[in-house]
């Protein structure tokens, strides 16, 4: 081609790509054209990486999903508190999935229910606030009677001490029952259980108040920091339970001893509920 033929043609596709038109005119509908273009670009793009580091959260899980219960290849969270006569009690400490039976159920002492269920007994409808309860030490939920962990065993009709015993103890306050609320997701409404509690499926994404208050008492949400550490959760990539697993003898360099096992990692634990009827509870560890 030509030199003279080239340069006419970049003659006339710089006319038509700005400045001014044959006619004098600014095109507008050209930049108009292009600054939409870009703009559509930017917010796909922008969209599409929020979207990467924000993946859906509980709530928007299929209803099948947690209506058919966790499977072994799961990995969900529930924050939980325990509430005694109106006091918030402190998230009870970790316990591992590590033991004589490999807890599916644990809690890192964060206020959340680590529901990653490692046996076929643990899944399905077998997930239940009542199976996290058994494998907890020295936790108790039943219908009449509720204990957190290393705390006092409260019945029905106890009355709440107030702040002479700061609710570790029955007082001269009014008269409490067991009572536990969830609420299926961050933004639903609470839902006070009826019947056995321990039966309770526990769902991704769940809130639970175990409580022990007077009857028509305000029932609280788990705290923000319980909330802030599920919804952290939720958005994080599960890490896998650390469990105890037979192995093979190890044989370690001359002089080097072997690894001693931590202390206080006895104790029982009982899956299912006890003789009692609608009972979930762990015998303490062993010193």
């Amino acid at each position: 081609m030509a030199k003279s033929q080239i340069g006419k043609i970049v003659a006339k596709a710089a006319a038509t790509g700005g400045g001014r038109t044959s006619k004098g005119h600014t095109p507008f509908s050209w930049y108009a054209t292009l600054v939409v273009i870009v703009v559509l670009g930017i917010t796909t793009v922008a969209y599409s990486r929020y979207q990467y580091q924000h993946p859906a959260p509980a709530s928007k899980l299929s209803k099948s999903a947690n209506a058919n219960g966790p499977t072994t290849k799961d990995s969900w969270t529930a924050g939980f508190v325990f509430d005694i006569c109106g006091s918030l009690q402190p998230n009870p400490p970790t316990v591992s999935a590590a033991g004589s039976i490999p807890r599916g159920f644990t809690t890192d002492g964060d206020g959340l229910i680590h529901i990653q269920p490692l046996l076929s007994s643990q899944t399905g409808k077998n997930a239940t606030l009542g199976a996290f309860v058994s494998e907890y030490p020295d936790m108790v939920l039943t219908s009449d009677t509720l204990r957190y962990p290393g705390g006092y065993l409260w019945k029905n009709g106890d009355k709440c001490g107030g702040k002479s015993t700061n609710n570790s103890k029955p007082g001269n306050g009014k008269p409490g029952v067991v009572q536990v609320e969830q609420w299926s997701s961050l933004a639903s409404s609470g839902t006070l259980v009826t019947g056995n509690p321990g039966s309770l499926p526990l769902k991704n994404g769940q809130l639970i108040t175990l409580a022990f208050l007077p009857v028509g008492a305000h029932i609280p949400k788990p705290p923000v920091s319980v909330i802030s550490a599920l919804l952290n959760a939720l958005h994080t990539k599960p890490k896998s339970p650390t469990t105890q697993l037979p192995h093979s003898p190890v044989s370690l360099p001359p002089g080097v001893p072997p690894p001693s096992l931590p202390s206080g990692a006895g104790g029982s634990t009982h899956l299912g509920p006890s003789t009692n009827s609608g009972s979930f509870k762990s015998s303490p560890p062993t010193a």
